[in-house]
């Protein structure tokens, strides 16, 4: 019901005449009046209308307005309807406790001033608005209410799928980090490792998290240092690729050549906020274009070719 719905006013009397005047008094009201010679008809325009205020006359043949306020207050609908008794015949303290024990909101005795009478009634049809409202406000924010919770349900469903995603990833990368021959790092802008995979602790011996920050550097051929750093600045300073070639100490003490090779990850600025990369083992392939190198023309020049045939030292 809207702000200014006009509220179904029931008038039941057998008397036309009284009605009429009923509905001469009420027509300022601007609401909707209805009117009814009897309790059947009454009865029968409550069950088809929502009607806010019952105006009803106590005497009245067939059936009388108690009966008729006995079977409204049955009516589910009808608990809280607004019933105003009118009696020019039923008069005594006892026929109103009879009324108000019927479930009427008010008793008037006839006569009866018609101010009164109008206030009276509208106060009720009022009230009756102003309670549809509530109602209908109620029923909107408990729709809203069951689509928040039907979204939030979807929400955390979709959530919790994405979570299982995730892990299955996180599982995924974890056997991938775990079972790779190369070693796999990631570090900040400054080059500080945040993470080296366990393959670097097997080949060098050291320390669970020795490697973090510049740790690293110190399992690096000290020849070797300057060069990885003055490309690692390159790198950072122009946004590109990082690659490098350097010599790693293994846990017997040998060294060996790695190539290690890292991309920028950036975020939705496109600002870097960490590289990762990789460090592939690289030595074999060094030593084989090193032993194809002082081979030159191989076949052609005997001393060559006795230095390409003979062992490779380490």
């Amino acid at each position: 019901m809207s702000s200014r719905e006009k509220v179904n006013i029931l008038m039941v009397d057998d008397q036309p005449a009284k009605l009429l005047s009923y509905e001469a008094i009420l027509e300022e009201l601007n609401e909707n009046l209805i009117k009814a010679s009897c309790g059947k008809e009454a009865l029968d325009h409550l069950l088809r209308c929502d009607v806010g205020v019952v105006l009803m006359d106590v005497s009245m043949p067939d059936m009388d307005g108690f009966e008729l306020a006995d079977m409204i207050r049955q009516h589910p609908r009808f608990q809280n309807t607004a019933i105003i008794f009118i009696s020019a015949v039923h008069l005594t303290t006892l026929d109103r406790l009879h009324g108000y024990a019927r479930g009427a909101v008010d008793y008037i005795s006839v006569p009866f001033d018609p101010e009164l009478l109008r206030a009276k009634v509208a106060v009720f049809s009022e009230l009756h608005r102003r309670t549809r409202q509530l109602e209908t406000l109620n029923r909107e924010l408990e729709q809203r209410v069951s689509e928040r919770t039907a979204e939030l349900e979807m929400r955390t469903i979709s959530l919790k799928t994405l979570n299982e995603e995730l892990l299955l990833r996180n599982q995924q990368l974890d056997a991938i980090v775990t079972t790779a021959p190369d070693i796999i790092f990631s570090s900040a802008g400054a080059g500080d490792r945040d993470y080296i995979s366990d393959r670097f602790y097997e080949y060098t011996g050291a320390p669970a998290g020795a490697a973090i920050g510049q740790g690293w550097l110190e399992y690096v051929h000290p020849e070797d240092v300057v060069s990885i750093q003055k490309k690692w600045e390159h790198s950072v300073e122009n946004e590109n690729e990082y690659e490098s070639e350097y010599r790693l100490r293994g846990r017997s003490g040998e060294f060996r050549w790695f190539r290690a090779r890292a991309i920028p990850v950036r975020d939705s600025t496109g600002a870097i906020t960490k590289w990762c990369g990789t460090c592939a083992d690289i030595h074999d392939q060094r030593l084989l274009e090193q032993s194809l190198r002082e081979c030159g023309l191989f076949g052609k020049d005997s001393a060559r070719a006795d230095r390409c045939t003979s062992p490779i030292v380490r």
